[in-house]
């Protein structure tokens, strides 16, 4: 089958292991250099795809939706370009409920703690400006793939306790949660 990661990075590994053929896209060049050598490479915007209605089986992506100002748009391209029958999953975060210049609750050795509060109030910034800040997530996900007619639509909000089974200086303080969605064949 063919996989599209949106945002570029290592579940392409994931696809080739299954022996998917894997594109990868982000819109920095940066993050493309990461992903696997196996993967096509394309430097894409992730809500106006530049491929065919229908190309893939299978659409992921990973803590990037939070960031889009239109991930409303973005939801919809992942959607058009899925095959019938083909699968949505997207793992990502309700950041907009936290506060990351807020780092007291983690432990000083954590990677937050270490990028210094300047930043992470810049951060704290940018993030409210996005409008999907102000949504609940993953109850405005789970509508908007229902919202593009997709079937067995699903939220996981028990991902962080798989992903994270110690606090420690890697661990994403807000909790995860994973979508799922199919297209209607």
């Amino acid at each position: 089958g063919s996989i599209l990661d949106i945002g570029g990075g290592g579940e392409g590994i994931i696809g080739r292991l299954y022996g998917s053929r894997v594109t990868a896209i982000d819109n920095r060049q940066e993050e493309l250099d990461e992903a696997p050598d196996t993967c096509t490479k394309l430097c894409m915007d992730a809500t106006t795809l530049a491929f065919a209605d229908e190309s893939f089986d299978v659409v992921i992506s990973r803590n990037l939706t939070w960031t889009l100002p239109h991930a409303d748009r973005a939801y919809e391209q992942w959607i058009r370009v899925l095959k019938k029958g083909g699968c949505l999953i997207n793992a990502d975060a309700d950041y907009g409920a936290d506060n990351f210049a807020d780092t007291s609750s983690l432990p000083k050795s954590h990677v937050h703690n270490m990028v210094g509060n300047e930043l992470m109030e810049e951060c704290e910034t940018i993030k409210q400006l996005m409008p999907i800040s102000e949504c609940r997530r993953p109850a405005w996900d789970v509508q908007a793939l229902k919202y593009f007619d997709m079937e067995d639509v699903q939220a996981d909000t028990e991902l962080s306790n798989r992903l994270y089974k110690e606090k420690d200086e890697f661990y994403n303080p807000t909790s995860m949660f994973l979508v799922y969605g199919k297209k209607k064949r």
